[in-house]
Order: structure tokens, then sequence, then C-alpha cells
């Protein structure tokens, strides 16, 4: 599971709120996560197989509900949208999705969505970004029967 763009795996320094810096944005995907839920479970390709499937189709819904509830002016919906994305992102090691997630999520619960739509189209394609990468890093290896 180790192969692949070092720049994807590496990580780096959290990204910090109002810098253009990429170099400070944190990895697309920290592997050592994958490989440690993979070490710690019998069936541990076959449980990152599902976990990531479940990951993307979580992760799109939650994208949805945020989306769906900015349009209706919801606030608080779209921030445990970005909350529960956050967190599912994170325990995948997800990094760059979960950062987002997180600049999201305060936006909304402290009332400043100041750019908000930026910040939702990078989460998007951080998310795409990190299926990618799960996708890369479990490849070669047993998808589930």
């Amino acid at each position: 599971m180790r192969s692949g763009d070092p720049s994807i795996t590496n990580k780096q320094r959290p990204v910090q709120a109002g810098t253009d810096d990429a170099a400070a944005a944190p990895a697309v995907l920290d592997r050592d996560v994958l490989d440690a839920i993979a070490a710690g479970y019998s069936a541990g390709s076959h449980l990152l197989h599902a976990l990531v499937a479940l990951f993307r189709d979580e992760g799109r819904k939650q994208l949805a509900h945020l989306h769906d509830a900015l349009r209706r002016g919801d606030h608080a919906t779209a921030a445990r949208a970005a909350h529960t994305l956050k967190s599912s992102s994170a325990a995948l090691g997800a990094r760059r999705l979960s950062e987002h997630c997180h600049h999201i999520e305060h936006a909304l619960r402290t009332g400043t969505p100041a750019a908000i739509d930026t910040c939702i189209d990078d989460a998007v394609h951080a998310f795409e970004a990190a299926l990618a990468a799960m996708h890369e890093a479990l490849a070669g290896t047993e998808p589930p029967a």
C-alpha cells in the first residue's frame, strides 16, 4: 500500500486560514492511517475496501446535504454535514479534506461564511482527490467478495 506519489502521502503542517501557501496544505491522504487500519484487523484489506466504499457514498451524501442546507440558508444543518465529513475523512487519513471541512464548519458555526463557496469547491476537489488516492492505495489489494 506504499506506492504512489509522495506528495499525496507526506505529512505536512496544517494549512492556516487565509494563506495561499500550497506547501502548507496537509497531505491529500495519510496512508499511515490506512496501514494502521489494515494492520489492526485480520480482514484488513477487505475492511479498507468496504470503508472506502462507505466513505465515497456517505461523503457524497454529506456534500449534497451541505449544498442543500446552504441553499436553504440552514447554517446549522450545513455545519453538521461539514462536521460529519470532517470526522470521517480524518478517520481515514484524508487530511486535506478534513482541514477544508474544519474551515467550513468553523465559518458556519461562527456566522462568518464569507467565501464559503470557494471553501466548498475546495472541499469537493479534496474529496475527489482523497478518493483517488484511496483507490490508488488499495490497488493490487483484494477487494471484498
